[in-house]
């Protein structure tokens, strides 16, 4: 009957609309590019200094990241991007005798984007404009421009010294929620824009740029970058400009900013770097180190660093590095410190 024929095609139709659901389905997470990425570090270090702690310590930071992708067909990219870290005796700050074991696994960092023609559109807990045009001067691993060196800005008795640090200050906001804006590479050119409500005041902003390009056979980079608070309970800001030159195997290169808390802080701090890739697998940087109060206390920090990084396979390298500093605490000057810091880690990156 017609009523038996308008059923039996009612019910094919439907099955001919679940397996084209599901063909679709199956194409879109085709189209999808989907990765996992990840480093595992594990170090000693070895320090000579003037407080009667014994400030050695093995570490190991671990990190695993996750990225989606999907682009239109119109070009437009979008995707995510998930972090997770584990750390043990991490030395990404203070080394002390009190260091206790913290095998702790949290979510680094998160964040989803979309980018095309247009540059980048990022939001969620990611790094800012800040970071992202910051100066390391002849950059490897554990030296002065890196957070993986530790921080040394204490005098003899354990006290951090006041607005004092080893390289310049970025990143006030972490990895809060925020949104970013990042223009595409213009002739060179690019800048970005962050913004980032806290829920306290007014909210965080920050702003940067950078130019590249070749000046009679050598490479240029400069950038500049400036973070607020904007906060009346938290006044600090950020600022910093910086500079690279690059001829061949050898990179010479300048960073210097400033930070501004209230009256308390108003520091400069100024790093000077150079590198030198003696092969496709060693590369050696020397680095040097001014931070200076210019208010309150007073104190300061001066240090120098030489650095090995050798790549012993794709994926596999081995990095050592001696520091030397002295830290002067004006308010106490019997605790001033000085000292000799031995680093040695291998880093595996997958």
């Amino acid at each position: 009957s017609s009523d038996v024929c308008s059923s039996d095609l009612e019910y094919i139709m439907r099955k001919v609309l679940l397996a084209t659901t599901a063909i679709v389905a199956v194409a879109g997470v085709a189209q999808a590019e989907v990765s996992v990425s990840g480093s595992y570090e594990f170090g000693y270090v070895s320090v000579s200094d003037d407080r009667t702690s014994d400030n050695d310590d093995m570490y190991d930071d671990h990190e695993i990241k996750f990225s989606f992708s999907s682009t239109t067909d119109s070009g437009l990219t979008f995707g995510a991007v998930s972090e997770l870290e584990a750390t043990a005796d991490n030395v990404h700050s203070t080394v002390t005798a009190s260091s206790t074991d913290d095998s702790s696994t949290v979510m680094d960092e998160s964040s989803m984007y979309i980018s095309g023609d247009f540059g980048k559109v990022e939001m969620g807990e990611n790094d800012g404009a800040g970071p992202t045009f910051v100066t390391f001067p002849a950059y490897g691993s554990n030296n002065l421009g890196s957070y993986d060196a530790g921080t040394y800005t204490t005098n003899s008795a354990g006290t951090a010294l006041t607005g004092v640090y080893m390289f310049p200050q970025y990143g006030r906001d972490g990895d809060n929620n925020k949104i970013s804006y990042f223009s595409p590479n213009m002739g060179g050119f690019s800048f970005g824009y962050s913004y980032s409500d806290e829920g306290t005041d007014n909210a965080d902003t920050a702003m940067g740029l950078s130019w590249s390009g070749d000046m009679a056979g050598v490479g240029v980079a400069f950038t500049a970058m400036m973070e607020d608070s904007g906060e009346s309970t938290d006044t600090t800001e950020n600022s910093a400009y910086g500079v690279t030159l690059t001829s061949g195997d050898m990179d010479l290169g300048v960073s210097t900013g400033s930070t501004k808390t209230g009256t308390t802080i108003d520091s400069t701090t100024t790093v000077y770097g150079i590198g030198y890739n003696v092969s496709d697998s060693v590369r050696i940087t020397a680095h040097a180190v001014n931070s200076e109060n210019d208010v309150t206390s007073g104190d300061e920090f001066t240090a120098q660093d030489i650095g090995v990084n050798y790549t012993i396979a794709p994926g596999l390298g081995l990095h050592m590095n001696v520091m030397s500093f002295e830290a002067t605490d004006t308010s106490a000057t019997a605790n001033n410190n000085d000292g000799t810091v031995i680093r040695t880690s291998l880093k595996m990156s997958f």
